[in-house]
């Protein structure tokens, strides 16, 4: 399917307002959250949701794993995706998610076909309903 012409610039003004106005509303630093996300630390926290990064790294178009943990035992199901919102499209696989235990996960096959800035979304499933956490990245060509 084609899309209209235009929707491609509107969505990328719409997620690049987003991108301005996330930190923001998230109480961080877009560039110093970035950094730390990708470059300094493998775990990161963010509203109660820790992912826990390769060591080496985000490869590009390579496939890796990562680790989800809640602080809540109380989420009954974990959906994950990403995306590059300046492309406009997620990853080119479906990466599959096991539960280990009440509060963790573990990600498998997730691949990031191309270097740039991407977003790891997290969603969980609860009582109280649906709730999305996102994580930025940095994705560098070497």
């Amino acid at each position: 399917m084609i899309a209209p012409q235009g929707t491609h610039l509107l969505r990328s003004f719409f997620w690049g307002v987003l991108f301005i106005l996330a930190p923001a509303l998230m109480g961080c630093s877009t560039s110093k959250e970035i950094s730390s996300l990708t470059n300094t630390s493998p775990s990161n926290l963010r509203k109660g949701v820790q992912l826990t990064l390769p060591a080496q790294g985000i490869p590009v178009n390579e496939f890796f794993e990562l680790r989800v943990e809640v602080e809540s035992p109380g989420v009954q199901h974990l959906r994950l995706d990403a995306d590059m919102p300046a492309h406009g499209h997620g990853m080119i696989v479906n990466p599959q998610i096991e539960r280990l235990d009440a509060t963790t996960w573990l990600v498998r096959g997730m691949k990031f076909h191309m270097p740039g800035f991407w977003e790891i979304y997290v969603d969980l499933e609860t009582d109280q309903g649906l709730r999305r956490v996102m994580f930025p990245m940095e994705i560098n060509p070497w």
